[in-house]
C-alpha cells in the first residue's frame, strides 16, 4: 500500500510529530511505502520529497506586519493555493492509495484536502487536537485559565471576541474565518472519510460537537517499549516534561511543591509561559525546583529513567499523551490530572494516581503519598511497563490502523 502522510511539521516538534514519524516507520516496517508532505523548515528531517513541501509562514512574523500585508498573509493561512498545487503534483507522480492526514492548519490549510479529493483518494485523519471544532485547537481559554466550549454550535465569533489565539483580535478573526469557511463549505464532512480519535474522551467530545459517530473511531497512540530500558529506583526527584504553557498546569505543580518535603521537582521543556512560572517561584520562595529547558532526547530519556515518577498536571482536555506512554515504558508511574483522556491511561492505585485538575493541595497529597511509599512506587512502575507492553504496542496499533485504512478504501 502507498500511503501519503500529511503533517504541518517534518521534524519531531511535539508528541503529535513523534506519532507522525513513528507511524510512518511502522508502516514501512510492514512493507508499505510512505510518501510525506509537509512545510519547509530548517529543522526538517531530510527527504527526497522536500521539493514538494510548502513554504513556511511564521505566525509571529505575520503579526508584526502592516495591516494590509497581515490580511494578505492570513488569507494564505486560511487557504493555500501553493499547498493545493504542490500536493496535486506529488499525488500525480506518486499515485498513493490512501492519505493519512495529521496537523495541517495555518500553513498547509484545508486546501490540501481539496487537492487530494480531486484524485478521489480516501482520507483518514488522526485528531491530535480539537482544531476541527475549536478555532484555538484546545477548548481552553488561555486568558482565564479554564476550559472553554463557547464555540459549540459553530459560534466561532467568540474566537474574535475573546481573543483566544495569541491574545490577538486579528489572529482570532483569522482562525474564526477559517472555521466558518470550513463549516459553510462542509469541508471536513465532504473530504475526511474517517477520523481517528486517540482517546475515547476525544471521540465522545467530537460527537457532542456534531461529528457523525459513524465517521470517527478510537485508536490510541502506541509506543515500541523494546526501545526503552526501564529502571525501577528509589530516586530523590520527580519529573515534569513537556511544553510550558498555561493549559499544561505546570503552575499548579509548582505551587504544590511548596508543600512537598525532601524531594525536588525537575521541569524539562520550554514554552510561552516560562516567565510566568519563574515569577510564581520567586513570589512563593520555592527552593526545590530545577528548570532544565529543552533537552536533547538522550538526556531527557536518562532523566525520566532515573526519576521516581512523573507528573502530568494538565488543565485542558489532554488527548492520549505520549508523555504517559513514555513514562510507563521507562518503568515510571504517573500522577495525572483527572481530565480529558488522562484517566483512560492512568489506573488509579495501579499505574499511578489521579488528582483534581488545578487543585494544589490534592496534587501535593498525591505526590507525598508516593514519596512515603517507595515500594508502592516501584510496583506501580512495573505495572505501568506491563500495561504499555500489552495494550499499547506496535502490532496492536498496526492491526487497528490497517483495518481503518481497508475500511475506507
Amino acid at each position: 500500500m502507498r500511503v501519503l502522510q500529511v503533517n504541518k511539521y517534518y521534524y519531531p516538534k511535539s508528541g503529535s510529530e513523534r506519532y507522525f514519524f513513528d507511524v510512518s516507520a511502522l508502516l514501512k516496517n510492514h512493507g508499505h511505502e510512505v510518501i510525506p508532505f509537509a512545510m519547509k523548515h530548517k529543522k526538517n528531517v531530510e527527504t527526497v520529497y522536500s521539493e514538494y513541501f510548502v513554504e513556511n509562514i511564521d505566525y509571529e512574523t505575520v503579526i508584526k506586519k502592516s495591516v494590509l500585508k497581515k490580511m494578505f498573509a492570513f488569507f494564505k493561512i486560511i487557504y493555500s493555493f501553493e499547498a493545493e498545487k504542490k500536493i496535486k503534483s506529488l499525488i500525480a507522480r506518486e499515485k498513493p492509495d490512501i492519505t493519512h492526514v495529521h496537523k495541517f492548519s495555518n500553513t498547509l490549510t484545508p486546501s490540501v484536502l481539496y487537492g487530494i479529493k480531486k484524485f478521489k483518494i480516501p482520507i483518514v485523519q488522526t485528531l491530535h487536537d480539537y482544531r476541527t471544532i475549536c478555532p484555538n485547537y484546545n477548548l481552553f481559554d488561555f486568558r482565564k485559565f479554564r476550559i472553554c466550549e463557547k464555540c459549540k454550535g459553530h459560534l466561532y465569533f467568540n474566537a474574535v471576541k475573546r481573543r483566544c489565539q495569541k491574545s490577538s483580535m486579528i489572529v482570532g478573526l483569522n482562525v474564526a474565518m477559517e472555521s466558518y469557511l470550513c463549516h459553510f463549505m462542509q469541508t471536513y464532512e465532504n473530504t475526511i472519510d474517517l477520523f481517528i480519535a486517540p482517546s475515547n474522551f476525544m471521540r465522545e467530545k467530537m460527537i457532542e460537537f456534531g461529528v457523525d459517530k459513524k465517521k470517527i473511531v478510537f485508536i490510541p497512540n502506541f509506543i515500541n517499549s523494546s526501545n526503552y530500558s526501564p529502571k525501577y529506583c528509589d530516586s530523590n526527584y520527580v519529573l515534569y516534561f513537556g511544553r510550558l504553557e498555561k493549559n499544561k498546569g505546570v503552575q499548579t505543580l509548582i505551587k504544590a511543591m511548596k508543600y512537598v518535603k525532601d524531594c525536588r521537582l525537575y521541569v524539562i521543556g520550554s514554552g510561552d509561559y516560562q516567565i510566568g512560572l519563574d515569577r510564581i517561584i520567586r513570589n512563593s520562595s520555592i527552593k526545590n525546583i530545577k528548570f532544565f529547558g529543552f533537552l536533547k532526547r538522550e538526556k531527557l530519556i536518562d532523566l525520566i529513567r532515573n526519576s521516581l515518577f512523573t507528573v502530568l498536571p494538565s488543565e485542558w482536555y489532554e488527548n492520549c499523551p505520549m508523555t504517559i506512554l513514555e513514562s510507563y515504558a521507562l518503568g515510571k508511574p504517573v500522577i495525572g490530572a483527572n481530565i480529558g483522556g488522562i484517566p483512560e491511561l492512568v489506573d488509579q492505585g495501579s499505574t499511578g494516581l489521579l488528582f483534581e485538575p488545578g487543585n494544589v493541595k490534592d496534587l501535593a497529597e498525591k505526590i507525598s503519598c508516593l514519596l512515603q511509599d517507595k515500594n508502592l512506587t516501584v510496583e506501580m512502575g512495573k505495572s505501568a511497563r506491563k500495561k504499555v507492553e500489552q495494550n499499547y504496542n506496535e502490532e496492536i496499533h498496526y492491526r487497528r490502523l490497517i483495518s481503518a485504512y481497508e475500511h475506507i478504501i
